[in-house]
């Protein structure tokens, strides 16, 4: 019931999450041989992707409160929020079951398809802190740190905590007609239709 009834939008979570990861991807690919610049991207790239997701499930909240027939409660939003990156958390999770690193199938050792699908995993569910990851866990194995790429996948499940925290806290402010903005005291006048 509750997924037939929130589908919708646990699906557009999902996928807007996925477009602003590898747009942030592409930010850290533009920016990967300036660090500072690296940082101030992913900074602004954050605060864009938190507010993303903190914004229409407020909408999401305020609209339940208002209609009478929305089932509403105050911790919907978290479990929209959960759901919409359990794909992104399982897949991660795999990668921290089965490292990317050297693997032997009978005679064959393979490095490529868990290196491959770790790579694919971020690009898709954590192209946002890719970049920051990367400048705080470099790997390479020519430099002796490769076991940095054991830590990233993580570090990257850790990343999905602000997302889920940033829509759930939305939809819990909307829920009860509340803003952020008014919250640290910012006044908030509505627009008034004309």
């Amino acid at each position: 019931m509750f997924l037939k009834e929130n589908g919708g939008k646990i699906f557009k979570t999902f996928g807007f999450s996925m477009v602003l990861s590898i747009f942030g991807f592409m930010l850290f690919m533009a920016t990967i041989k300036n660090p500072a610049l690296l940082v101030v991207g992913f900074a602004v790239m954050l605060c864009c992707y938190l507010y993303l997701m903190y914004e229409p499930m407020w909408q999401l909240g305020g609209n339940d409160k208002l209609s009478p027939t929305a089932k509403g409660f105050s911790a919907k939003g978290l479990v929209i929020m959960i759901v919409a990156f359990l794909p992104a958390a399982v897949l991660t999770l795999l990668c921290i079951i089965i490292p990317p690193t050297a693997i032997t199938i009978g005679e064959v050792t393979d490095y490529n398809w868990t290196y491959a699908l770790f790579q694919i995993i971020r690009l898709l569910f954590h192209g946002i802190y890719v970049g920051i990851v990367q400048y705080l866990l470099p790997f390479s194995s020519d430099a002796g740190n490769i076991s940095n790429l054991a830590l990233q996948p993580i570090f990257l499940l850790i990343s999905l905590i602000p997302g889920i925290l940033a829509g759930a806290l939305g939809y819990f402010l909307g829920y009860r007609e509340k803003t952020l903005r008014g919250i640290f005291g910012i006044k908030v006048t509505p627009k008034k239709n004309t």
